[in-house]
């Protein structure tokens, strides 16, 4: 037992002690082995390692070649996308700044560049256009502040785009912050401060050396160019080059179209519009004239006697008359009218938008002025050619299409032709009961109903203060009793109506004309023909009426208004000579509202000048159209015509009249417009004006206007022939007693200034060349005049008189 125990004692305790070893043998061993490792490790990857770095390095530099392919073949694709997109777009054929533009837009919006312009230039070769841009940034560009017209040294774009023009080769790759031909840029572009890299490539049209335009792209990257990605440039200006060729090939095709078009529509000679057009006009005006209710007026103009021009000055005068014919036609016409030549010496006129036949004779008049002018050839001769005109109105009759229309005008004209000798005018209508009845005014059935009143406006006689005359004047009385004034009625009545009106009105004032001599009054009359019925028949017609009345013609005026064209007319001469000749007096009515020539004014034969209202009604408030008044008495005076003033409403413009002497006056002061009964009553009850003239300051106003006007010419004149000492004296002029009369004293403000104006007269008088004394006496005169003015509106000591019955 005891054994035993001692057996499992030192069994326990050899078997701790071999743990112990093992441990410590275990613990040995590991540091042998990792030493051991190194060792060997090193040993034998010391060889590999190099080819382990290289294999590292050769993977780290295919990654990058890889991005960078990538990303060249990115950038590759995004140009090639865009030369795709736009050669689609030139497939639209927009304009050539369209195209520029949607290429820079699509340049910068879908590849890396920062910028792109296309860049042309002008026909001189001085100046650069940017006639498209494209900027990443909002630069100054962006914002407008460099012109779209810009110098050849300017900012980087045109500046590459410059050298480009000049050598016709692409230029760059370049970094234009290094390379010298961008060195003279003056580019305060935001956008430039990161360009980099800037290409620009020739855009060839039709010549292969000479640029069109510039394609200017610039890049935020040095590298940005690659050889493929200038292919692709290159490739993208070639599409551009190719759009624009089509577009303006195009457009020259359409050109060369229409102006074949324009010849097969058109007179090669004339180049008006010949049948084949006026057929098409025809209809499209029948059209317009239906939908609009209008009437459409188609005039066939022949030339009568156009062969013997052919014949004596040959082919080519008459192809001048004809050209020349065919420009005052259009001339003459309105711009909706229209004019074609049908062939030969024939014309055909659409005038359309007529609201009756009555707004187409004034037309035709012109017309006929026109053909009465006469044509100067080449070789110095003048040709006075005639003309026939048949008229088709539509919608009237039964013509329902163009050519119908065309054989109704041509009957017309056949009948025109053959009636040359005694017709009144040189066209004629077909359907003239048609004509007549087509909207027919409320004043031509009254004027063919016999509502015709004439009323009578006295005129008086500034040297007798009689009345010495009446002017005739017009009325109608409608239904209702009312009163129509020639404002009204007149718009309404055709060329024929106006003519009949005229010989109404005469005839009926002759014979009340006679009545009035039966009770002792002894007056002429004057009365309004309308210019527009000037022609060779009414020069008989007045004769006639004339003649039927046994009045003599020296009592009858004929007015002619100013206002009208009819002073223009080469005929107007002659007809006003041959009613001259008849013994029937002549005034030029209206005289300074509107444009009549003085020149033309000598030449016409006529007894007397009537002054516009206007410019005498107001005078009161414009006194500064006095000296109008005044220049056109003188002038009257010159010409030994006689001055009727119309518009003398007030008494203060009668009192200021009859103080510059004017030698008839007219207007409300004296008496308004009456029927014969008014005008006998208004003559029986007229007491002469017997009272001291100027009557007011404003009288004296004007007296001193027209004495100053005289004493300034003889002073211009001859100095020598006047009285210094009278003229000095302000007490021996006329005015001092006036003023004295008026209540003022020597000592008054106005006798003075009176006094001190003479006294510059006096100094000119003197020595006629001191312009100081001359603007002396301009202002002492109107300081005068001015304070009679100021005098007259207080009311100063100014006498109180009655309205004169007059």
């Amino acid at each position: 037992m005891a054994l035993s125990v001692i057996f499992v004692g030192l069994a326990f305790w050899q078997a701790s002690e071999l743990e112990q070893a093992i441990q410590a043998g275990v613990s040995a061993h590991a540091q042998w082995t990792t030493s051991l490792a190194h060792r060997v490790f090193w040993q034998v990857e010391r060889e590999r390692l190099p080819i382990l770095l290289f294999v590292l390095l050769l993977f780290g530099c295919i990654g990058w070649f890889t991005r960078n392919l990538v990303h060249h073949l990115t950038r590759l694709r995004q140009y090639q996308a865009v030369t795709v997109q736009v050669q689609h777009d030139l497939l639209n054929q927009d304009s050539p700044q369209i195209m520029y533009q949607r290429l820079v837009d699509r340049v910068v919006a879908q590849t890396e560049a920062i910028g792109a312009y296309i860049v042309a230039r002008d026909s001189e070769g001085q100046f650069l256009t940017m006639e498209a841009m494209a900027d990443a940034d909002v630069g100054p560009l962006s914002d407008g502040a460099v012109s779209g017209r810009c110098p050849v040294q300017g900012i980087c774009p045109t500046v590459v785009a410059g050298e480009v023009f000049g050598t016709g080769l692409q230029l760059g790759p370049l970094n234009p912050h290094l390379a010298s031909v961008a060195q003279n840029a003056n580019d305060g572009r935001r956008t430039f401060e990161r360009v980099r890299s800037v290409m620009a490539i020739p855009v060839f049209v039709d010549e292969p050396n000479v640029p069109f335009v510039v394609l200017v792209i610039e890049s935020a990257e040095f590298r940005h160019f690659t050889r493929l990605l200038q292919d692709t440039l290159r490739q993208l200006a070639s599409s551009l080059g190719l759009g624009l060729s089509r577009y303006f090939e195009q457009r020259e095709l359409e050109r060369a179209k229409a102006e074949i078009e324009n010849l097969a529509r058109h007179d090669t000679l004339t180049g008006l519009p010949n049948r084949r057009f006026l057929g098409e006009q025809l209809e499209q005006a029948m059209a317009r004239a239906t939908s609009h209710a209008k009437l459409l007026a188609v005039c066939i103009l022949d030339l009568d006697g156009f062969k013997p021009v052919n014949d004596a000055y040959g082919h080519e005068a008459g192809d001048e008359v004809l050209v020349t014919l065919g420009k005052r036609l259009l001339g003459t016409l309105r711009k909706a009218d229209f004019v074609a030549r049908l062939g030969g010496d024939e014309f055909v006129l659409l005038v359309e938008d007529l609201a009756g036949p009555n707004d187409l004779a004034p037309i035709l008049t012109r017309v006929e002025e026109v053909m009465n002018t006469p044509i100067p050839l080449g070789n110095g001769k003048n040709i006075q050619i005639a003309g026939s005109m048949g008229i088709a109105l539509y919608p009237f009759g039964k013509e329902e299409t163009g050519d119908q229309l065309l054989r109704s005008a041509d009957l017309a004209l056949y009948e025109r032709k053959s009636n040359k000798t005694d017709r009144e005018h040189f066209w004629a209508v077909g359907d003239k009961n048609a004509a007549r009845e087509w909207q027919r005014t409320p004043a031509q059935y009254l004027l063919d109903a016999g509502a015709l009143e004439v009323w009578y406006q006295p005129v008086l006689s500034g040297a007798s203060r009689n009345v010495a005359g009446v002017e005739a004047l017009a009325r109608l009385r409608d239904d209702n009793g009312s009163i129509l004034y020639p404002a009204d009625f007149l718009p309404q009545l055709s060329v024929d109506d106006l003519t009949k009106l005229s010989s109404m009105v005469l005839t009926q004032a002759l014979e009340d004309l006679k009545e009035l001599d039966k009770l002792g009054w002894s007056l002429w009359v004057s009365f309004n023909f309308a210019p527009e019925s000037f022609c060779r028949n009414c020069v008989p017609s007045l004769q006639g009426v004339i003649s039927a009345s046994g009045v003599d013609p020296k009592r009858i005026t004929l007015e002619i208004l100013e206002s009208s064209d009819f002073l223009e007319r080469n005929v107007s001469l002659s007809v006003l000579h041959d009613i001259k000749g008849m013994g029937v007096r002549l005034a030029l009515d209206d005289i300074g509202s509107a444009y009549a020539s003085l020149l033309r004014l000598k030449e016409l034969p006529i007894d007397e000048i009537k002054l516009d209202q206007g410019f005498v009604r107001f005078l009161r408030e414009r006194p500064q159209d006095l000296p109008f008044v005044r220049t056109i008495q003188d002038l009257a005076s010159d010409l030994q015509l006689d001055l009727v003033v119309e518009g003398v409403e007030t008494t203060e413009i009668l009192d200021a009249m009859l103080t510059m002497g004017v030698p008839y006056l007219q207007g409300y002061a004296i008496s308004k417009p009456l029927p014969l009964s008014g005008l006998q009553q208004f003559l029986s009850g007229y007491v002469m004006d017997t009272g001291r003239h100027p009557a007011r300051l404003f009288g004296l106003y004007a007296g001193t206007l027209k004495l100053h006007a005289a004493i300034k010419n003889m002073l211009l004149i001859n100095a020598t022939q006047l009285d210094i000492a009278s003229l000095v004296d302000g007490h021996q002029c006329r005015g001092h007693s006036v003023l004295h009369r008026f209540g003022y004293g020597d000592d008054s403000h106005l006798v003075q200034l009176h006094n001190a104006y003479h006294r510059t007269l006096g100094a000119i008088a003197r020595d006629t060349g001191n312009h100081s004394s001359w603007k002396l006496m301009e202002s002492a005169l109107n300081e005068f005049l001015q304070a009679l003015l100021e005098d007259d509106s207080k009311g100063g000591f100014a006498s109180k008189i009655g309205n004169p019955r007059v």
